[in-house]
């Protein structure tokens, strides 16, 4: 099981914004996987945007970040990062004019993340 962070620093953000780019309508994740120094620190690292524009609540906002954790963490339990690579995620969810639950979070997450793990190798 990999163990995953959030990701506080801006420095990092900014690294992922530059890279590569899977999506499908409402949620898109940009990852990178970098070298990983020592063994200690969390495999998976993660930062999640929740748009204003798409869902105006701060509850409902915070109840996506919450169902976004629980699939990540669904999908890493049984999967492992490659030895001395660490994963670097962004994802950002808009749902526009549609209802949002927990099983489409995590069907639409664990299609998405087949994919990053497919190019990451």
């Amino acid at each position: 099981m990999a163990l995953i962070r959030p990701i506080k620093k801006d420095r990092e953000v900014a690294r992922l914004r530059q890279g590569p780019l899977v999506g499908t309508s409402g949620v898109r994740i940009r990852y990178l996987y970098l070298p990983r120094e020592g063994q200690e620190g969390p495999a998976v690292g993660v930062a999640i945007r929740v748009s204003k524009r798409c869902h105006r609540g701060s509850v409902e906002r915070n109840r996506i970040r919450r169902w976004v954790r629980e699939a990540l963490r669904e999908w890493f339990k049984a999967r492992q990062i490659p030895e001395g690579k660490r994963l670097l995620l962004l994802i950002t969810v808009c749902v526009r004019g549609g209802s949002v639950d927990f099983h489409w979070i995590r069907g639409t997450l664990g299609d998405l993340l087949g994919q990053v793990e497919v190019a990451g190798g």
